[in-house]
């Protein structure tokens, strides 16, 4: 239960920041190779750090150049910087008040019900605890819980009330692949979170 309470306090301070005007702009760094092979020794990388590059030791054996190897190419590929997706439609979120909005999109009746409402019940759970400790960013996690009645087409109509006309911050739910499929069009056209 204490996993569950940190996930569900990890995604929602990533929403609160995302709808607070927060991000995370930091650059990423290029990884380096520090792997050892199995006979060297911490000290032999660090000495070997402090030699100039060009520079090889005597006893160093050379590679067999055969009419089949080519020298690997070291030259860095180009990069090419991501641009974020602009959504077709955004959705203000009400973010100035001492609540946050988040939804719970599981079947509570249909075929789905007798897995999807004991889901329901720990997200519940969860977001109590998360306000006895003071909420997320001071402010109380409020639940909007609907039902799509285990009907996938419903899912989606349900997912754009939660976004649209409950102001959401994210949601939470979608037990089944296909009712993440029903949905997904949904959260993509209104650059919206699902947690599943």
């Amino acid at each position: 239960m204490k996993r569950l309470s940190s996930v569900l306090i990890v995604g929602l301070m990533v929403v609160g920041m995302a709808g607070w005007g927060c991000s995370n702009t930091t650059p990423e760094t290029p990884k380096t190779d520090t792997k050892m092979s199995s006979t060297e020794k911490p000290a032999d990388k660090m000495a070997d750090a402090t030699k100039p590059a060009d520079t090889k030791p005597a006893d160093a054996p050379k590679p067999a150049e055969t009419a089949s190897t080519k020298p690997a190419d070291t030259t860095p590929a180009p990069t090419t910087p991501v641009k974020p997706a602009t959504p077709e439609k955004t959705v203000a979120l009400n973010t100035s008040g001492d609540t946050v909005k988040v939804g719970i999109l599981h079947s509570l009746s249909g075929t789905m019900a007798i897995s999807e409402t004991s889901l329901k019940d720990v997200e519940l759970m969860a977001i109590d605890q998360i306000n006895e400790a003071g909420g997320v960013l001071g402010k109380k996690v409020v639940p909007v819980v609907v039902d799509p009645a285990s009907n996938w087409d419903l899912f989606a109509e349900k997912a754009k009330e939660l976004i649209t006309v409950d102001k959401v911050v994210a949601t939470f739910g979608c037990w089944t692949s296909v009712s993440r499929k029903s949905v997904l069009p949904v959260f993509e056209e209104y650059n919206q979170l699902l947690f599943y």
